[in-house]
C-alpha cells in the first residue's frame, strides 16, 4: 500500500495515513510529496530469503532496500514498512514499485504497485 506515513503500534499493528487508493493528483509542478509504503510478504518457504524493494519514479531509482525474511513461518506475513521518503516531481510521471528475490532464492521480478502521478484539479 502506498501512504503519506507508515507508523508502527503496538502488537504487531501499523496504522496508515493518508492512504492513496487512485492516481496521485498534485496541484502544479514541481511537487512536493511523501510518500510511506506498507508491504505484507508471505514466503512459500521456512528457510532465510532475501527479496530486493526498489522504488522508481520513472526511470529513476528512488529507493533500494534489501528485506531480509528468516525466522519466517511458512504462509504467515512478513511485514515490511518503509515509514516516509520524500520525493520532488517535476512533471506527470508513474511511480512503480518491484520485487524480486536475490541469492539462493531467485525470483523474477515483479510490478506489485504502480502509480500515475499527474497535475490536475484538486477541487
Amino acid at each position: 500500500m502506498l501512504c503519506e506515513y507508515v507508523a508502527r503500534g503496538d502488537r504487531n499493528k501499523h496504522t496508515l495515513i493518508n492512504i492513496f487508493s487512485g492516481d496521485v493528483v498534485v496541484g502544479d509542478w514541481p511537487a512536493h510529496l511523501v510518500f510511506g509504503v506498507y508491504l505484507e510478504i508471505i514466503p512459500d518457504t521456512e528457510t532465510p530469503i532475501d527479496i530486493r524493494l526498489e522504488i522508481k519514479l520513472g526511470r529513476r531509482k528512488m529507493v533500494e532496500a534489501v528485506i531480509n525474511l528468516k525466522n519466517q513461518r511458512l504462509n504467515t506475513p512478513a511485514v515490511f514498512a518503509l515509514p516516509q521518503f520524500p520525493i520532488q516531481i517535476e512533471e506527470d510521471s508513474r511511480l512503480n514499485i518491484f520485487i524480486s528475490g536475490i541469492g539462493e532464492h531467485q525470483y523474477r521480478r515483479k510490478k506489485i504497485l504502480s502509480k500515475r502521478i499527474f497535475k490536475g484539479d484538486l477541487g
